[in-house]
């Protein structure tokens, strides 16, 4: 038990934010014991620190030995993608996708890379997933944004409501339903919805461009 403690020391330095001390922990803990979910706790606490280009290395490391595990292999594409490696990402969701075609998160996510990168295919892709999972709220979401990129506002508004009653408190999602009222000229609930979200205490990803929209829409 005290081999595995520097685990233990990892998760506790995390929990208290001490992100160097947490990466330090969990480097030894994976030098004793590697682990998947240790290197993945190494590379999170090593993104807010140092280290995160040695973190990743272990991580393609573990994949390379292991193939099949479809729980890191997604947690290195999430990784590329947020980093705004999307050719990348892309190779690692097709990589889920051929090892199980019915993967409706890689589905999913491939769906956001393409549309981020202007790729046609996103909204197949969405599709696909929506097909396998019709009441999940990330692919409701992600297929009635895409639709609303592309002009299909009504039938993306719907889509984007029924993720919101079943995830009511995503922001994210409630933000993609103000801009799909706006866009259907409806600027009073859009403005009422901006101003619900932009006053709760959830912080999100898209609350610069909440305030930009907000500011341009009608009185």
């Amino acid at each position: 038990m005290l081999l595995r403690q520097p685990s233990v020391v990892g998760d506790a330095a995390l929990a208290m934010q001490n992100y160097a001390a947490a990466a330090r922990a969990f480097e030894k803990a994976d030098d004793l014991f590697p682990s998947a979910i240790i290197r993945m706790k190494l590379h999170q606490a090593s993104l807010r620190s140092t280290g995160a280009k040695e973190a990743e290395s272990r991580l393609l490391q573990w994949i390379a030995e292991h193939p099949g595990d479809h729980v890191t292999r997604h947690y290195l594409a999430s990784v590329y993608s947020s980093s705004g490696r999307a050719k990348l990402a892309i190779e690692q969701y097709e990589t889920l996708l051929k090892q199980n075609p019915g993967d409706y998160r890689a589905l999913n996510s491939m769906a956001l890379v393409l549309e981020q990168t202007g790729d046609a295919r996103a909204v197949d892709y969405a599709s696909s997933a929506l097909k396998l999972r019709p009441n999940d709220p990330a692919v409701l979401d992600t297929m009635g944004w895409l639709l609303v990129g592309k002009g299909d506002v009504i039938r993306g508004l719907d889509l984007l409501r029924k993720s919101a009653s079943l995830a009511p408190d995503i922001p994210t999602v409630r933000f993609h339903i103000a801009v799909a009222l706006a866009r259907v000229g409806d600027a009073n609930r859009a403005r009422r919805d901006l101003k619900e979200l932009l006053a709760s205490s959830k912080p999100f990803p898209e609350a610069d461009e909440a305030r930009a929209l907000l500011k341009q829409l009608p009185q």
